[in-house]
């Protein structure tokens, strides 16, 4: 099942390549910046994101723990 899943998600991917040259070619420009605009980009919203999520999915964690964690998730 996991095994299909994957063959799945690689499908999507290749079609959403195939039909979004541009934009794809864009985020590759980006990431290889040698500023690192584009890994920081990511960072960010990578972090936002679990930031975001961090009440719900740590709810079993004490106030001081999820004080460590959302310091660690500190950019």
């Amino acid at each position: 099942m996991a095994r299909e899943a994957f063959e799945r998600f690689k499908q999507e991917i290749r079609s959403w390549l195939d039909s979004h040259p541009d934009e794809y070619d864009a985020f590759v420009e980006e990431m290889n910046d040698k500023s690192f605009t584009g890994i920081g980009t990511v960072t960010a919203v990578n972090t936002q994101c679990c930031r975001s999520m961090l009440p719900s999915n740590f709810a079993h964690v004490g106030e001081i723990g999820k004080t460590k964690i959302a310091n660690n998730l500190r950019c």
